[in-house]
């Protein structure tokens, strides 16, 4: 069969491997960029580059192609900037704490105009991960590409398989990425975890490549089905239990300030307010919330509902369950009603800029004038205390406010935008109003000085 493969370029082939970098070349690699990341050194975000690429993308094309033709890079271009970040809480331990490298936005771009590619043999093989008998696969770097090392078929669960599946594909000193199937699904099919392998002990030039390559191989994958993410320098983080830890790790409250201590502590010593009657807050009236509502918002913690549903009873002056369960996006309007007005939550499962995100929204919903006045002023009183207590006692974190008058402003379109609105880049300038016509010359003051 070798004797039949092609064993010489074409001459576009050849063109193509040796002709200059291009400004959309530049541009599709700056668009890939995610946005909302830590800068480098420097303190420049990718989003300084957007903002201003019109004025910065002829010195990019002219750096390419200056290092595709052997030249060093400028000085201080890959200097990378290495921070402590705690793997799980309590922090205080220095062994509970991993290093990483937070590079320069602009030397990602250029390493996303030069960087590798899935070769056709894994692209292929993405295709059969769909089909549900691939456990888990690795994926190295070879040749200046993304390429498959080693696949293992599901035996059983994928608890069960884990440790027996993921351990023996990992070697010492050699960073990989493995993806793991999970038994769950989404819209996009099975849900899979992706585990960047990089031991401590191991190059930093293999280190970074692979860092640069990360939202490479997400992409060509498909984000969509990356339900979690794992980074493992140790043999224990990336064993079930490791991954368990980081799963509670990720629950827990992000690490506080002394200032943000000791204001949490003057909180827990004040004296509190039983929940079982109705009490005036500054903010509004709090309802005691029953026992059914409370169990419902806490399923949200841990998955078992998406969707929760709460309504005021008037003459009770209690905080009710109306329903719960998992509501697609799709059939969500269906929940509001048309005739009352309702406090909804919901978990909004999207992608954001290749990243796999889970948004809690608190909608309040008021179909206009159909409700009594005594309803209306009632749910706008007590949608403030609500939320506290729901962040503050509950503990479940509400990324996004909203407030409609019907069902059919709630669109998956609409939670989108309302949760990653769009900036307009050219905003117009402040425009001093003019003042009244006809009203005489500016008087001067003079100050009378102390005789």
């Amino acid at each position: 069969m070798h004797a039949y493969l092609p064993t010489t370029l074409d001459e576009d082939d050849r063109q193509l491997l040796i002709s200059d970098v291009t400004a959309v070349e530049i541009r599709e690699a700056l668009s890939r960029a995610q946005a909302n990341k830590s800068p480098g050194i420097d303190g420049l975000p990718i989003e300084f580059y957007k903002q201003f690429w019109d004025l910065l993308e002829h010195c990019f094309v002219c750096i390419c192609n200056e290092l595709r033709a052997g030249q060093q890079l400028p000085d201080g271009f890959n200097d990378s900037l290495i921070v402590l970040v705690p793997k799980e809480y309590p922090h205080q331990d220095i062994a509970k704490f991993r290093p990483i490298s937070l590079l320069n936005s602009d030397y990602k771009i250029v390493a996303r105009v030069i960087a590798v590619f899935a070769n056709d043999a894994l692209k292929k093989f993405f295709g059969k991960c769909k089909g549900g008998n691939i456990r888990v696969f690795k994926v190295s770097i070879e040749n200046e590409q993304l390429s498959l090392a080693k696949f293992k078929e599901a035996v059983g669960t994928w608890q069960e398989d884990f440790d027996n599946c993921i351990l023996p594909l990992v070697e010492d000193e050699q960073p990989s990425y493995i993806l793991y199937r999970l038994d769950s699904k989404n819209t996009s099919g099975y849900e899979w975890l992706l585990i960047s392998w990089s031991p401590d002990n191991s190059p930093i030039r293999q280190k970074m490549l692979y860092a640069s390559t990360k939202a490479t191989l997400k992409q060509e994958f498909g984000s969509g089905q990356i339900k979690e993410e794992l980074h493992g320098t140790t043999l224990e983080d990336i064993t079930l239990n490791g991954f368990m830890r980081h799963k509670q790790a990720a629950k827990e409250p992000a690490p506080l300030t002394t200032a943000e201590e000791e204001l949490a502590e003057l909180k827990r010593t004040e004296v509190g307010v039983s929940v079982d009657a109705r009490h005036q807050t500054l903010s509004g009236v709090a309802f005691p919330i029953t026992k059914e509502a409370r169990q419902a918002i806490c399923g949200m913690l841990d998955d078992t509902y998406n969707y929760v549903q709460l309504r005021i009873d008037l003459d009770e002056e209690k905080i009710h369950l109306a329903s719960a369960g998992n509501v697609p996006v799709a059939k969500l309007s269906q929940k509001v009603p048309t005739d009352s007005a309702r406090y909804h939550l919901y978990n909004f499962k999207h992608t954001h800029e290749g990243d796999y995100m889970e948004t809690i929204v608190f909608i309040y919903s008021m179909p206009g004038y159909s409700c009594s006045i005594k309803e209306r002023m009632l749910y706008s009183s007590c949608k403030g205390p609500l939320l506290e207590t729901i962040e503050t006692e509950i503990g479940l974190s509400v990324t996004k406010k909203m407030e409609i008058d019907g069902g059919d402003e709630l669109t998956e379109a609409a939670l989108y935008d309302a949760i990653h609105p769009k900036t307009n880049l050219h905003q117009p300038k402040f425009a001093k109003p003019k003042g009244p016509p006809n009203r005489g010359a500016k008087r001067l003051t003079r100050t009378q000085q102390a005789e």
